[in-house]
């Protein structure tokens, strides 16, 4: 017997020699010959367990483990490796249960406390985990391995702050945690996309080479410039993973930049069909079509897709009134589905408001907008706020602004009683908010337009609720009592049939125009000089549609030798000069009649290229507005088709007030000859040139004091029709 033991003590011994070497295959096939001669050896089972673990095979290591806990059910050792197998196998309770056995039997033991936090976290019980963890970082502040494990949980609850301070403490302590590294690379992406660039190519480079850290990796170096890195690294996370939607839809975003745009919106139409209620993937589908000047197909894409879903529903509305194919009743239906899809069934119960109704007392006015930064939204807002009376209203502004705050967003501020940030609110606490502060006018500024917060006023946070400024057309939402407009827009009649909404038509025009503030004059007509009429446009292409261009080219080809400038940010895309210049060339344009240009630097730049155009044509049936007016603040006639709905006849609106009628035209025909006329007529265009900008100060569009009066009025009807009718109801 004792020569039998000994036997067993030599080839364990020689076996746990070879373990130690690394020679694992050696220590494996010594502790199995132990095994065979004693099945029941502790030591040998256990040391079996753990080349089983060291070697990735852990149902190997689970039997391992439990036969030898049959020896020594006390190990605190064996308790451990078995609850890291069961970790590693998925079983987490279980494992946290072996865990804590471990723990019990070795109450200071640092491994067995953090496979504990592990099989916590692993198990769902983010709260036990953090408690765990942090047990062991009082008594070990410097644990890397706890550090690095806090960290990722406090940053999926949104404690980032903590999670940096953490990881940064961790990789100070140790520059080769790869996991380190790429966790706090991937926390600073947006802070300081150079910094995490390297913090994930060091990451990457020491072997943590996961998809979420190429996807990081390459959000990092597109925003650091550096696109063709980025692309690599999209490309290796989806070699890695073909079907991950943040690496499909960045090598996406990286294609349009580089303008392969066909191979973009593949990838963007299989993220779409992988999942299919992704906002970002939707948006990010929608703004290619977009911007690659494909509105047919992008109205098709949000149509199919319309009734399942709120955003395509919302773009389906806005890119509807762009289309000459889209009847106004069937923009109405657009938008009607909308609402009872999405809107209506939100309001459960009418509620009950606590607001003083003396119909003539101050109003606490609330604006809701995406768009209190530098946007034409809030360059028509801001003569309305310089100019509110502040003993009838009293304002308050709530900015769901996703984008970067800027020099105009702090103009706004100041303007406001009361500002409130809801952009990181879902739609109960906004709701709360607007009603805790007591809200008598609620008005929404911008329709189905990006960072809208219909979904609010759908649940009625207010009284009163209108829609204004932001969206030429009905919101389509019961909840929604007015839209502001006036007659010119939406004649008495015409368009209120397809409103939700009752119109508040104001006398002197809904619009008030703000110039950008910059010292510029109007010049001479160029064509004095150069010998040739220049039309043009500086509206969203997405505006002009092939109807649009098909009638600009006739009007082209009634004035010989004349010119089309168009300027847009989409016409940076080579792709879209090609469509823009290919259709025009099938309507008898040449290429060289065509000055097609860029988004400018500044607001000087910009103003400067109408001193460009001899002649401004306005698109339709969705008209222009802000770049209607900057053309007559810089002196150039525009031409405008008259349309039976607001969004067709805001050029008809602004052109009446400053007393131009006979730019406007019934229809197409007309529009052409009034264009012809007027470049034939070198001193009638020099007559304009002169006098438009004075016509445009003197008239109604720039007369912030009487727009809010008109507005002030308004608000005051609607809340003495809510006084009078909640206490006769």
């Amino acid at each position: 017997m004792s020569t039998d033991r000994n036997r067993l003590a030599t080839q364990l011994q020689e076996a746990v020699a070879h373990h130690r070497a690394g020679r694992l295959n050696d220590a494996e096939r010594l502790y199995k010959r132990v095994l065979q001669t004693a099945p029941d050896q502790p030591d040998a089972l256990r040391l079996m367990a753990g080349i089983a673990l060291q070697t990735g095979r852990h149902s190997v290591a689970e039997g391992f483990a439990k036969r030898a806990l049959a020896q020594r059910p006390d190990n605190a050792e064996l308790h451990r490796m078995l609850a890291t197998a069961l970790l590693e196998r998925g079983k987490a309770d279980a494992a946290a249960e072996s865990a804590k056995r471990a723990l019990e039997l070795a109450t200071d033991s640092t491994p067995a406390r953090l496979l504990l936090g592990n099989a916590l976290h692993a198990a769902g019980d983010f709260a036990g985990a953090e408690r765990e963890w942090r047990l062991i970082l009082a008594a070990a502040p410097n644990d890397v391995p706890t550090q690095y494990n806090l960290a990722q949980l406090l940053l999926k609850s949104g404690r980032n702050a903590e999670a940096a301070t953490l990881l940064e403490n961790a990789v100070a302590k140790a520059p080769t945690h790869a996991g380190a590294l790429a966790l706090l690379g991937q926390s600073t992406v947006a802070e300081n996309p150079s910094l995490a660039a390297g913090l994930l190519q060091r990451a990457v480079e020491l072997g943590h080479r996961s998809v979420q850290t190429y996807v990081a990796l390459g959000d990092a170096l597109l925003e650091s410039k550096n696109r063709f890195k980025a692309r690599e690294a999209f490309d290796e996370a989806l070699r890695l993973d073909p079907r991950n939607i943040p690496a499909l839809t960045g090598l996406a975003h990286i294609l349009m930049i580089l303008e392969q745009s066909e191979r973009a919106l593949e990838l963007l139409r299989r993220a779409a069909s992988i999942e299919p209620a992704n906002e970002a993937v939707k948006a990010a589908l929608l703004d290619a079509l977009d911007l690659l000047w494909r509105l047919d197909e992008a109205v098709v894409v949000a149509g199919g897709r319309a009734l399942q879903d709120t955003d395509f529903g919302s773009w389906l509305c806005r890119y509807a009134n762009m289309s000459a194919s889209f009847s106004a009743e069937r923009i109405f239906d657009a938008h009607r589905h909308w609402g009872l899809r999405f809107a209506d069934p939100l309001l459960v119960n009418q509620p009950s408001f606590a607001n003083d109704r003396q119909p003539q007392r101050p109003l606490r006015v609330g604006y809701v907008s995406g768009d209190l930064r530098r946007h034409s939204v809030a360059a028509f807002l801001q003569p309305l706020l310089q100019h509110h009376d502040r003993d009838a209203v009293g304002i308050y502004l709530y900015s769901n602004n996703k984008r970067t705050k800027d020099g105009v967003t702090e103009q706004l501020r100041g303007l406001a009683q009361e500002w409130r940030d809801i952009e990181k609110l879902d739609d109960d606490a906004v709701l709360a908010t607007i009603r805790a502060d007591a809200i008598d006018v609620l008005v929404d500024l911008s329709g189905h337009t990006g960072g809208h917060r219909l979904p609010v006023f759908a649940r009625r946070a207010a009284p009163v609720q209108m829609t204004y400024l932001g969206y030429i057309d009905t919101t389509g939402i019961q909840a929604m009592d007015y839209r502001i407009s006036d007659a010119l827009a939406d004649p008495v009649g015409i368009t209120d049939p397809f409103h939700t909404e009752k119109l508040l038509r104001l006398a002197g025009g809904y619009l008030c125009y703000q110039p950008l503030p910059v010292p510029i004059e109007p010049a001479p007509p160029p064509s004095i000089e150069r010998g040739f009429v220049t039309f043009g446009s500086a509206n969203s292409i997405a505006k002009v549609t092939h109807e649009v261009l098909a009638l600009w080219a006739r009007i082209m080809q009634a004035v010989p030798g004349s010119r089309l400038l168009l300027k847009d940010s989409r016409l940076d895309m080579s792709v879209v000069r090609q469509q823009v210049a290919a259709y025009l060339g099938s309507q008898g344009i040449a290429a060289d009649r065509l000055d097609l240009r860029v988004r400018t630097a500044t607001d000087l730049a910009h103003l400067q290229t109408y001193n460009d155009i001899d002649i401004a044509l306005d698109p339709f049936p969705y008209n222009g507005v802000t770049t209607t007016c900057e053309a007559l603040w810089m002196g150039v006639p525009v031409i405008a088709l008259a349309g039976s709905r607001s969004a067709s006849r805001q050029g008809v609106d602004i052109l009446t007030r400053v007393g131009a009628g006979e730019l406007i035209a019934a229809d197409r025909d007309e529009y052409v000859a009034i264009a012809t006329a007027l470049a034939q007529n070198p001193s009638r265009l020099a007559e304009w040139r002169s006098s438009l900008r004075r016509r445009l100060l003197e008239s109604p569009l720039c007369d912030g004091a009487r727009l809010a009066r008109e507005i002030e009025a308004a608000y005051r009807l609607a809340w003495q029709r809510w006084c009078h009718e909640d206490s006769s109801g």
